[in-house]
């Protein structure tokens, strides 16, 4: 919806200069700026509302000291007086209709008064500075911009007076304002200066320069914000082949219908906090989920490679324990292992009884040559690595080769399970951050907290369930072959947005989970989504860099691993001690309208 008024609007008065000297160097009088007060002008615009533009202004009052008026006798110019004047223009519009308001600042001689620069009353020959004028202004074209002398001359922009209108000069051009239902006001600081001059400028003695400064060319143009998960939703009604319904595991309980983009997607692009961002796709909430896209570049965001990045971190600074696939972890259970050379007649247990601090073997079985017999401990894990039955300190063998026996050490009579327990299911499992987590909410922090009101609290996936135990299984299991995964269950064909415990469902809201601030990574499930059926080469979350999500894969015989976007855009897997691109992810309220834009890299969606 568009209206545009123009119109003229005075939001201030005179501009007075008087000159009251006979001698033959310069003498000041007064400078008077005089502007009207609280000049409102009321800007309709279409249903559902009006929008009131006001100017509130001051004065810009110069007096010249009396010790000032005197000759000088100096080849430079001396500044007499000085003073300034703000003017406060204000707009305020509607609720979720984007009001643009643009006008020019013009001064404006009165019909009656000498014009400075013309005829008798001309600027000194010489003088770069005599009467200057400043505009400090937040828009538009400022003529005015560095103090600049104020004499009058066609070619720079002034009109010749006319029966009717005086000589006049646009002091700023295209000066706009905006309004989104909020009040917002802009300052205008005019500043004027009296130069006195070592030259005689007797032919401004006894003269008047009376004039007024004002608005005009008044143009406001109004347009209804639009709903951007409504707009998602058209396109899906409307057969957008980029658009698709989710409707997989969880989806017949969404309170609203979830969309994603998917494929070679081009039209999802936004423009929030000063940043660029991607729709990735909505949430069950009606929210619309974004994820890092660079910095705007004229207003367009087609980023890729390290443009695309807040930049790089590892997911945690070590990775030799399972516990660091969290984003956030607490007990710790690294990871050791001894050569085969240490490892001769050794014994193995299926299980242990625990009583006084001290550890005994059940079901025991004798490794007597290690490259002979490392493959057969199958359901044999628990070992004191001694030929003795009992220990203080239990060692659980969870992965084996012909020359080493990976293994994490138990103590207190705890087991395998208790291990994996404290590791990545207990209710206390998140105490400290990761290394990412930090990186994140650091950035967060220095960039975006003024816009933490347009985002919703939605949930940040890390799902530590474990799809295949292998050996870490308390009740045994090979110790060759396939590692553990911990990947969010299948590996190419999982497109379920579910996540399972409360522990792994990150909010700032989940004290079980919680985060400091509403940003956190995509999960695989997401980019499978957008990859499914879909070139890697060509499909939208592929940037040509390796950047880390928040879904853990593995933890193999030495290190925990997670999944990542690979350079080539395919689904990849990166050590959690490895340094990759990061790219957060907010999730935008119910709600959200945006003010322009049809989503292309050129006009993204524009949040305000």
């Amino acid at each position: 919806m568009e209206k545009n008024n123009k119109l003229k609007i005075i939001i201030s008065s005179i501009f007075l200069l008087v000159i009251v000297s006979t001698a033959a160097f310069a003498y000041f009088g007064s400078f008077n700026i005089d502007v009207n007060n609280n000049v409102a002008v009321n800007i309709l615009t279409e249903d559902p509302g009006e929008a009131t533009f006001v100017s509130d202004a001051t004065f810009l009052n110069l007096q010249v000291p009396a010790l000032n008026m005197n000759p000088i006798n100096s080849n430079d110019e001396i500044e007499a007086a000085k003073n300034e004047a703000v003017l406060n223009v204000t707009l305020k519009g509607h609720n979720n209709v984007l009001t643009v308001c643009s006008f020019d600042i013009v001064f404006e001689y009165d019909l009656g008064s000498n014009i400075y620069g013309d005829g008798a009353t001309y600027k000194t020959s010489g003088a770069d500075k005599e009467i200057t004028m400043q505009v400090v202004s937040n828009s538009g074209t400022n003529y005015y911009e560095n103090e600049t002398n104020f004499d009058f001359n066609t070619s720079n922009g002034w009109s010749q007076k006319t029966s009717t209108v005086g000589a006049k000069k646009v002091l700023v051009s295209g000066a706009q304002i905006t309004s989104t239902g909020y009040e917002n006001t802009q300052n205008y600081k005019f500043i004027g200066k009296y130069y006195n001059l070592s030259l005689s400028q007797s032919q401004l003695e006894g003269k008047s320069f009376t004039g007024k400064i004002y608005a005009d060319n008044l143009s406001c143009d109004s347009k209804e914000k639009l709903n951007l998960y409504k707009t998602i939703q058209a396109k899906y009604n409307e057969g957008n082949t980029f658009v698709k319904l989710y409707d997989g595991e969880g989806s017949d309980t969404y309170a609203n219908p979830v969309y994603y983009y998917n494929g070679a997607v081009e039209d999802n692009n936004v423009l929030f906090g000063g940043f660029c961002w991607k729709i990735v796709r909505t949430t069950d909430t009606g929210g619309v989920k974004l994820i890092y896209n660079g910095v705007q570049t004229n207003g367009s965001c087609n980023n890729t490679g390290t443009d695309s990045q807040i930049g790089t971190s590892a997911f945690n600074s070590s990775y030799d324990s399972p516990a660091y696939v969290g984003y956030m972890y607490n007990t710790v259970y690294t990871i050791s292992y001894k050569s085969s050379s240490e490892l001769s007649n050794i014994v193995f247990g299926n299980s242990f009884t625990y009583s006084d601090g001290t550890y005994t073997l059940a079901d025991t079985m004798t490794v007597a040559t290690w490259s002979d017999g490392y493959s057969a401990i199958n359901n044999n894990h628990y070992t004191c690595f001694t030929t003795s039955t009992t220990c203080s300190s239990l060692y659980y063998v969870y992965y084996t080769l012909s020359s080493n026996a990976y293994y994490i050490t138990l103590t207190g009579g705890k087991s395998v399970g208790d291990a994996l327990n404290e590791m990545l299911y207990a209710d206390d499992v998140n105490k400290t951050d990761s290394t990412m987590k930090t990186y994140i909410e650091t950035w967060y922090e220095n960039n975006m907290t003024a816009y933490t009101s347009y985002l919703e609290d939605t949930t940040y996936c890390n799902d530590r369930s474990i799809l295949n135990l292998n050996g870490w299984n308390p009740n045994g299991g090979s110790t060759i072959g396939s590692s553990s995964y911990l990947e969010f269950k299948n590996y190419n064909t999982n497109y379920s947005l579910v996540c399972g415990s409360v522990t792994d469902q990150f909010r700032v809201g989940n004290t079980k989970a919680p985060l400091k601030y509403p940003v956190g990574l995509l999960t695989a499930p997401e980019v499978w989504l957008a990859y499914k059926d879909a070139s890697d080469s060509t499909y939208y979350l592929n940037t040509g860099q390796n950047y880390l999500l928040g879904s853990p894969r593995y933890f193999n015989f030495f290190y925990a691993g997670g999944r990542s976007v690979s350079s080539s855009g395919s689904m990849g897997s990166s050590s959690m001690g490895a340094s990759r691109g990061v790219r957060p992810s907010v999730s935008l309220k119910p709600g959200t309208r945006y003010i322009s834009g049809n989503g292309s890299y050129t006009s993204p969606y524009l949040i305000e």
